[in-house]
């Protein structure tokens, strides 16, 4: 078990606004890590995991948390050029077809670089894939990646479905995996809130009272749109207030006020652009999408 640290992984699961089903699988594995001394064999231990996440809830940044965390508990072994290998499964509709499949066999060989093979966390979308989960080329995805279970942990992507649709998601997978469903969602409007005001502390702003509430209210707008990324979208919301007050005047006072959120309002152009994007459900769901390196860590009351 590590030694006692403030930068613990658990600690920063723990801090994170939202991911409460990530944080109760954390605490679990934390558990599970407590028993490693009493058990001769550790590999395979854990249960594979399905995602259920809108694009850019599962951010690299949390992927690196979660490697963190693992290393720290000694519940993976990694060995290879890298710690995480994220993969799209892309759909052809050829059935003579599958190059999806080499591409992913040659993306798990240069992951083990000069090493035999490679252990450690696999991320893959298989969002593409729904509509043909008894497809013979997805049945024999899945047989390959079952073959290195004992030394990779899967993470399987998919979009937020209906309950009928993810429970046969669940059933063509549990034959080849032990497997543990997860819905992450965002944190709430306060909180996603706090993730814009922090950028813009970053920045040297401050909001006043006004803007603070009319921000809220775009905020809880946007975050109901399918094209919302989450903290891709913030930082963009977050970078444009700053520009329209940046390019109206010389900044002599730093306060970001009403008249600054007057484009990015629900009748702006920045917000009806946001209406107009199409969702972007079918390629890669969650991990693609980056972020602040300290976001969500800092606690509020």
């Amino acid at each position: 078990m590590a030694k006692e640290d403030r930068n613990l992984a658990i600690d920063k699961i723990r801090a994170l606004k939202g991911f409460d089903e990530l944080k109760q699988l954390a605490e679990e594995w934390q558990r599970v890590a407590s028993n490693l001394d009493q058990l001769p064999k550790k590999t395979g231990l854990l249960p594979n995991c399905l995602f259920s996440v809108h694009p850019g809830t599962v951010t690299p940044a949390i992927l690196d948390l979660l490697v963190q965390f693992l290393e720290e508990n000694q519940l993976l072994q990694f060995v290879g050029v890298t710690k995480v290998v994220r993969f799209v499964l892309d759909f052809s509709p050829e059935l003579s077809r599958f190059p999806a499949f080499p591409r992913l066999i040659e993306t798990f060989r240069d992951a083990a670089g000069f090493r035999g093979s490679y252990k450690g966390l696999a991320c893959i979308d298989i969002s593409e894939w729904l509509n043909d989960l008894h497809d013979l080329r997805f049945l024999r995805f899945l047989e390959y990646c079952a073959d290195y279970r004992d030394d990779v942990l899967f993470i399987f992507f998919i979009p937020p479905a209906e309950a009928e649709m993810t429970k046969e998601v669940e059933a063509v997978l549990l034959p080849f995996f032990r497997l543990r469903h997860l819905k992450l969602t965002f944190a709430n409007t306060r909180e996603l809130y706090h993730y814009v005001q922090d950028c813009l502390q970053e920045q040297g702003f401050a909001v006043d009272e006004k803007a603070a509430s009319a921000l809220k209210e775009i905020i809880a707008d946007i975050s109901k749109l399918r094209s919302f990324k989450g903290h891709h979208t913030l930082n963009q919301l977050a970078s444009n207030i700053i520009y329209e007050k940046c390019c109206r005047e010389r900044l002599t006072e730093k306060t970001i006020t009403i008249q600054d959120l007057g484009l990015l309002g629900p009748d702006g152009p920045w917000n009806k652009q946001a209406r107009r994007q199409k969702a972007p459900y079918t390629r890669k769901l969650g991990f693609n999408m980056e972020t602040k390196p300290e976001e969500w860590r800092r606690s509020r009351c």
